[in-house]
């Protein structure tokens, strides 16, 4: 992770700030290569602190007229800006919204598109470009409904399948956390019907009803993931009332109860976008079972992916519920990742898992450097797994936790280099283990 020089930190600072007067910003700018360098780390303090002091009078303002003002200046910053400097990404204004406690759908409104969206989702999910196109734009029709509430619009509730750890839930994360929108999930895997102890299909409203200081236009509003959504089609977990209370709730006229302490609290999840995610393991038995009687065109190569021959009627075989296949608007695959897409999340990704090792090592006053065989290693392992990410992250730990216990003791430089050498090695103990 290479640092980010002065010059570069200054700029950004004078981009994210949008009290400062524009004329002042692009003065610093046009004379900040002939500064001295002692000059410039003062003016990034203090850049630094007017941003936090900016940032503090937003959150008192929440909810008045003056957050509208904040708001207007942080539009008009991006304006002047965009016409001096040159385009300006989603991801760019995220960084503002952040920074400032403004809401990004408050100042990103000519930003905010199917393809911006699915660009910026991109930076952190890798080898999912489908999926990613269409949840990006079933999630930018949930945003229309939320910013004109007196208008109609598309709904799309989407069902994503494929095996784990290939980002089903991670990019819906990616995409509430950067516009600013509720998000629960609700494992089906230990859903029980209404009245009996245990999880049920609307505890995700009461979460965020608790969340949101009791807030229930934050509930009408928010997208409901149910997890594992495969596991109610089971021999054994087939439920049929638990599957009523389920259409009763993702109608496109639906209504809903969730309890908190005691009390239930009735609302409309009209306005609702829901997203079914499994592995949906039963439609490898379907492909083999169309394989066997000819009715598939899967070759014998193609069987390690057998979702690449998935068709929607399949689906009917497996939840034979028409009235819910119908509150289904589209369906999207995601692949087991490759070693490429895995090495690819490690080095270019905004989510990589390994800023969370940087990191610590940085506290720690250790510089940490990877060599590039080392993360392809890393990745080819992690595809052996398959288990995706999950998969990842259990490599990740096994290959540092000697290294992190031995933070603050002499064992360790301050420059650490993690080489294909050591990753192999540490690999092959961790396998004996």
């Amino acid at each position: 992770m290479e640092p980010i020089n002065t010059d570069e930190q200054i700029k950004k600072l004078l981009f994210l700030d949008p009290s400062l007067e524009f004329k002042y910003v692009k003065q610093i700018i046009d004379t900040l290569s002939s500064k001295p360098e002692s000059d410039k780390r003062a003016l990034q303090t203090k850049l630094e602190g007017h941003i936090q002091l900016f940032g503090k009078k937003v959150k008192e303002a929440l909810s008045t007229p003056e957050y509208d003002n904040y708001c207007l200046k942080a539009t008009q910053r991006l304006r002047e800006w965009q016409q001096t400097f040159g385009e300006i990404s989603l991801q760019e204004v995220s960084q503002m919204a952040k920074q400032t406690y403004l809401k990004l759908y408050h100042i990103a409104r000519d930003y905010i598109t199917p393809q911006s969206l699915e660009t910026y989702t991109k930076q952190y999910v890798k080898g999912q470009d489908s999926y990613v196109q269409k949840l990006s734009l079933s999630i930018y029709e949930h945003y229309l409904r939320i910013i004109h509430p007196t208008l109609d619009f598309p709904k799309t509730n989407l069902l994503v399948y494929g095996p784990t750890g290939s980002g089903k839930t991670y990019a819906v994360q990616v995409l509430t956390d950067l516009l600013g929108i509720n998000f629960g999930t609700v494992n089906c895997n230990s859903v029980v019907q209404e009245g009996i102890v245990g999880q049920t299909l609307t505890d995700a409203f009461s979460h965020i009803y608790k969340k949101n200081n009791n807030n229930t236009s934050s509930v009408e509003q928010a997208i409901i993931l149910y997890d594992e959504f495969d596991k109610l089609f089971y021999s054994g977990y087939y439920n049929d009332r638990v599957l009523n209370e389920l259409l009763n709730i993702i109608d496109d006229n639906g209504t809903a109860t969730f309890t908190v302490d005691k009390v239930p609290y009735f609302f409309s999840t009209r306005n609702n976008l829901f997203i079914f995610t499994g592995v949906f393991a039963q439609l490898e038995y379907l492909q083999k079972k169309n394989k066997a009687v000819g009715f598939s065109s899967l070759r014998d190569e193609d069987e390690s992916d057998f979702y690449n021959n998935v068709k929607i009627s399949d689906f009917e075989k497996i939840i034979q519920r028409k009235e819910l296949l119908g509150r289904i608007r589209n369906y999207a695959y995601v692949k087991q990742i490759s070693a490429k897409h895995i090495y690819e999340i490690l080095a270019h990704s905004e989510g990589s898992p390994l800023k969370e090792y940087y990191n610590y090592f940085q506290v720690n006053q250790i510089q940490l450097e990877i060599a590039p065989e080392a993360l392809m290693l890393i990745a080819l392992s992690a595809e052996k797994t398959t288990l995706g990410v999950r998969g990842l992250k259990n490599i990740l730990f096994a290959l540092f936790a000697d290294l992190m216990n031995k933070v603050g003791t002499e064992a360790l430089t301050n420059h650490l280099v993690i080489t294909k050498e050591y990753v192999k090695d540490t690999l092959k103990i961790t396998q004996k283990q």
